[in-house]
């Protein structure tokens, strides 16, 4: 049904609204709206982090003011969530008893290599976030960057690959800076992780045949009762709807311009490997080879840059409308500074 030309745009969203699981990363991003679920899970992935529970502060409430005060508050958090196709990402601020963390926690589908890369990135933006606030680098809290894969991110067959920079010489010897980043892979097979986190990540991996209520687990019950209440959410659905169907337009915008760009990068790259193989293999042959990577190579950065340029537009569009600027942020995925630019620079006042 989800490619029958028969069926129109709103009946095929509905399907796939019905496919949905908890992996979606909109859907990942609803469900931890829920502070207790979110804060459970968090537990559940982090044993050694002594999590009290979570609180939510509203977007626009982010200043220094608001900010000094959550400070006070002990076992609270903030978090922000992005609930966006592109970005998959929930932030949160997290306090617990000895201390307050931040932590970073988004749910991945597909196997990308450049997600050390996006560790990293994720890793200097909340760095980044947390120095606005006029702070000094030794006040850097501890920051855990969380994805949870529902591939093998390294092909070692961890349940969990956990990193934090040490001194090459001397492995024993930890640089002890906070910065934590985490991959749990829920094809995983070795490894000592809890048997409640094992069962957890064996859910992820296959929502749709692993039998909850057999299971027994509070968590797992709680987490696939959310996605079903989200699904008959009309809230939730009018805005995946909404957010589907303008990505799906910029999507295929983006597709077009990667196929032009691939042809003319595949001829330049088959070119260049027809004369590495030199004429016995034939400049004819390199050409074909060039062509057939570029065009996968620039669809996929066309999609990529589709996307990207969405979210500004989107943005734009609801300034225009006269959106809030909290509203604007969670359903894009831009920050608020972004959000700002754009105001400043496309609807000036």
């Amino acid at each position: 049904m989800m490619d029958d030309p028969a069926f129109t745009d709103d009946q095929l969203l509905e399907a796939r609204i019905q496919d949905l699981d908890i992996t979606d990363d909109i859907m990942f991003s609803y469900v931890m709206q829920d502070e207790m679920l979110c804060a459970d899970l968090l537990r559940c992935l982090l044993p050694d982090v002594r999590i009290s529970g979570v609180r939510r502060v509203p977007m626009e409430a982010l200043d220094d003011t608001v900010a000094q005060q959550v400070d006070t508050v002990q076992s609270a958090a903030q978090m922000s969530i992005f609930p966006t196709p592109d970005t998959h990402s929930v932030r949160l601020d997290v306090f617990y008893n000895d201390g307050q963390s931040v932590l970073n926690v988004e749910m991945q589908t597909s196997a990308e290599a450049s997600m050390p890369q996006r560790a990293r990135y994720i890793q200097g933006s909340l760095d980044a976030f947390q120095l606005q606030r006029g702070r000094y680098y030794d006040e850097l809290k501890p920051t855990y960057i969380i994805f949870i894969c529902t591939f093998d991110p390294f092909g070692k067959r961890q349940y969990l690959y956990s990193f934090e920079n040490v001194c090459v010489q001397l492995p024993e010897l930890r640089l002890a800076d906070g910065a934590y980043k985490l991959f749990f892979n829920t094809k995983g097979k070795n490894g000592n992780i809890s048997l409640r986190l094992r069962e957890l990540l064996k859910y992820f991996r296959n929502t749709k045949s692993y039998p909850v209520e057999q299971s027994g687990d509070d968590l797992i019950c709680r987490i696939d009762g959310a996605v079903s209440q989200a699904k008959h959410s009309e809230e939730w659905r009018r805005n995946y709807m909404m957010l589907s169907l303008k990505f799906r337009d910029y999507e295929k915008r983006g597709f077009s311009q990667g196929v032009t760009q691939g042809i003319a990068q595949g001829i330049k790259q088959g070119i260049e490997q027809g004369i590495e193989q030199g004429i016995e293999q034939g400049i004819e042959q390199g050409i074909t080879q060039g062509m057939e990577q570029g065009i996968t190579q620039g669809m996929e950065r066309g999609i990529t840059q589709g996307a990207s340029q969405a979210k500004s537009t989107i943005a734009v569009e609801m300034l225009k409308d006269g959106a809030p600027i909290a509203d604007i942020v969670k359903y894009t995925g831009l920050s608020m500074a972004d959000v700002l630019a754009l105001k400043e620079t496309a609807c000036p006042s």
